[in-house]
């Protein structure tokens, strides 16, 4: 059994992954989903962190899994405690010293150009129920750099799935690429079946990302995205994703 550390992203709360939760323990893995401190205007990056892992406590070593502004945290944790593996769900990948706001030019962040890029393929009931949900993201965390000089040295898995209007899969496999060039990392490929709302896998080879057209996600809220997105919650993780995320987190945890 693994347990799994799962850190929301921006504007969000632990009710993210309500829908992954138990799909996880079917498969006999434990997760502790964590609300971050968003509404605190006194806490920075640690602050985040340390939510986190006074969260899991005793229960380590732990996957930690972070999704979109959650790939500014997650990383953190990895210097914190004992983790054996870190998962990216269509994340944000930090540089040392970089701030959110300056993020999405460094990253070449690439509008797709739809007006839903967030609750296009959401059943009407449960995307408002996340637009419901929604955190003002107050933390001086937002305009605080990155406080790590390097990644760390956690193996490190990126998660893109197929659909996502919001990071497409082409500029997220890229962005990935550019950003974990230096680290081992493995690539897992999920590809969401929309009639059946089931997920097939394959693994990439290290350092490889797999071939095109195989993955994406949807989502996001973060008060300094670029004026062309939607400043919506990232509690569409569980809408869009709950099958998805969860069969791919699940297969990490069971290699």
């Amino acid at each position: 059994m693994a347990t799994f550390a799962l850190i929301h992203g921006g504007g969000g709360t632990a009710w993210d992954w309500h829908l992954i939760v138990p799909e996880l323990l079917e498969r006999g893995h434990e997760s502790i989903a964590v609300d971050l401190p968003t509404e605190e205007e006194s806490a920075g990056w640690w602050a985040y962190a340390d939510a986190v892992v006074d969260a899991v406590r005793e229960r380590q070593p732990v996957t930690v899994v972070g999704h979109s502004l959650g790939g500014f945290t997650a990383p953190l944790v990895c210097v914190r405690i004992s983790v054996d593996l870190l998962v990216l769900v269509a994340a944000m990948i930090p540089s040392a010293g970089e701030r959110v706001d300056e993020w999405w030019t460094n990253a070449g962040y690439e509008d797709s150009g739809f007006d839903d890029v967030f609750y296009h393929d959401v059943p009407p009931k449960l995307a408002a129920e996340a637009q419901r949900r929604e955190r003002d993201e107050q933390a001086k965390a937002l305009r605080e750099p990155w406080p790590l000089d390097a990644w760390p040295q956690t193996p490190t898995r990126y998660l893109l799935c197929r659909d996502d209007r919001m990071f497409t899969a082409g500029w997220a496999r890229r962005h990935a690429r550019e950003r974990l060039a230096s680290r081992p990392t493995r690539w897992t490929a999920a590809t969401k079946s929309p009639s059946a709302g089931r997920a097939s896998w394959h693994n990439g080879s290290t350092h490889t990302p797999p071939a095109s057209g195989t993955h994406a996600t949807s989502r996001r809220r973060c008060d300094s995205l670029p004026a062309s997105a939607q400043p919506v919650s990232d509690a569409t993780r569980a809408a869009l994703l709950h099958r998805t995320t969860s069969g791919a987190i699940a297969a990490h945890g069971e290699r």
